[in-house]
Order: structure tokens, then C-alpha cells, then sequence
């Protein structure tokens, strides 16, 4: 049956890449310097559009309200009927400023709901 199950060499093998692995370590870093490193990250804007055919009926805004607060929660309902409104009267509104990687999410995820929005360099 060890021949079924890799054998007793295929564990040694394992344990040793495991103990090689485990004797490389990174050196610490203070909390001082991960939040200099943090701070230097660039951040990015979620920026909202203006839709034209929402503005024909209310059914299209409270699908994007809908998918600004199922997207990002952090948002609520109240905040999310503001931006929309900003985002009419002025064309763009400023949804949250984050990392690459999240906004990167938050747009592609608002987009596969229909809402018209882009990243841009805070």
C-alpha cells in the first residue's frame, strides 16, 4: 500500500522542504514602519457617473442605490441616494478612496450591475 499512498520517501521529502521553508523567515517589522508603508501606497478614487437613461425613471436609481450598498458595505442606503443625486446635478461624484486592489473589486463588481463608474489617482 505505500506504493498507492507515495511512500515514506515522499514524506521525508515534504518534511524537509517544510523545515527548509520554515528556517527562511522575514525579518520583523515595527508597527512604526507598516504604517509608513501603508501611508505610501498610492490610493485610488471610485468615481460615480451620471446615467443618462436614469434619469427617465426612479426604477434605474434604486437599482443603483441597490448595488452601491450591496457593493460597498460600508455604505448606506442614505449616503448612496446622495452620491447618486451629486452625480446627477454635477456629473461625477466621488463614491470612496481606497487601495488599488479593493477599488479595482468595487468598480468591476458595480459595473457587471450596470452602474457606470472608473478608478482615477487620489
Amino acid at each position: 500500500m505505500a506504493w498507492l499512498f507515495g511512500g515514506r520517501k515522499t514524506r521525508e521529502r515534504d518534511t524537509t522542504q517544510t523545515i527548509y521553508a520554515s528556517s527562511q523567515r522575514t525579518p520583523q517589522r515595527t508597527d512604526e514602519e507598516l504604517r509608513l508603508l501603508w501611508r505610501a501606497l498610492p490610493r485610488y478614487r471610485l468615481m460615480l457617473y451620471a446615467d443618462a437613461r436614469s434619469n427617465d425613471d426612479g426604477v434605474s436609481d434604486a437599482l443603483q442605490v441597490k448595488a452601491l450598498t450591496h457593493v460597498i458595505v460600508s455604505l448606506t442606503t442614505d449616503a448612496a441616494v446622495r452620491l447618486l443625486a451629486a452625480a446627477h446635478t454635477s456629473g461625477a461624484a466621488e463614491v470612496i478612496t481606497c487601495l488599488r486592489e479593493p477599488a479595482e473589486y468595487y468598480c468591476e463588481q458595480l459595473r457587471r450591475h450596470g452602474v457606470r463608474c472608473a478608478l482615477e489617482v487620489a
